[in-house]
């Protein structure tokens, strides 16, 4: 049996009473399925998690807007390529 195919969504916060935040929960739920391995690499988490769902907290230091975005990309993508999610 082949392995799931893995897909992460990055978002900054995951607020559960956020548009985009509804919009993720919306997808990831029609999207599960023993295919795919849905992650969601996030610097802070609120609200309960989904039992289907692998969140990973990534919350590198941020110095001022620049950093704090370039920051969270770079640490998002080694958090990705570095665990075995």
């Amino acid at each position: 049996m082949n392995a799931p195919l893995r897909l992460a969504i990055v978002r900054q916060k995951y607020r559960p009473d956020g548009g985009a935040e509804r919009f993720i929960a919306r997808a990831l739920d029609a999207l599960s399925s023993d295919a795919l391995e849905l992650n969601v690499i996030t610097r802070q988490w609120q609200g309960d998690t989904h039992p289907d769902w692998h969140i990973h907290l990534c919350n590198p230091k941020k110095y001022g807007r620049i950093s704090r975005e370039s920051g969270f990309a770079k640490a998002a993508r080694a958090c990705w390529q570095e665990k075995p999610l």
